[in-house]
């Protein structure tokens, strides 16, 4: 299973501390993938207000960046609120079980069914049938 973030959008305060476009919440998405199918999970995360030389310009930010916010922030998460980059992952998994469970293959229908097949003599009654066939064949004829 392979699991992909990304971040989907960015809230930003336009004046914030002396700074410009303060990113300070994202809202992330996390999809698990199986054999081409595909479960998702998703939230919002916010940002504290950054402290002195830790502000990064909104046009030097990248996704990594962003993302490593992400999982930082889940790790030290409120303990009545839990969330971590493990849960979203699970959330993202469980989303997928249930897409695979959900999936079936089934007969065309346009297609019509296949003629039940005859059911096969057991050994006794093949066994049998062998005795019959050999009598009738050591018959003496007329």
């Amino acid at each position: 299973m392979n699991f992909t973030w990304e971040i989907e959008s960015l809230i930003v305060n336009p004046q914030t501390s002396g700074q410009t476009d303060v990113v300070v919440s994202a809202n992330w998405r996390v999809w698990a993938e199986q054999d081409g199918t595909r479960g998702t999970s998703h939230g919002r995360v916010n940002f504290p207000a950054p402290e002195g030389d830790k502000f990064t310009a909104y046009s030097d930010l990248t996704e990594a960046q962003i993302l490593s916010w992400v999982w930082e922030i889940g790790a030290s998460s409120d303990p009545d609120l839990p969330w971590s980059k493990e849960i979203a992952e699970g959330q993202a998994t469980a989303s997928l079980q249930s897409t695979l469970a959900a999936i079936t293959e089934k007969p065309l229908p346009w297609v019509p069914p296949p003629p039940p097949q005859p059911e096969r003599a057991t050994l006794e009654q093949r066994t049998e049938a062998l005795e019959i066939l050999i009598d009738i064949l050591l018959e003496p004829t007329p």
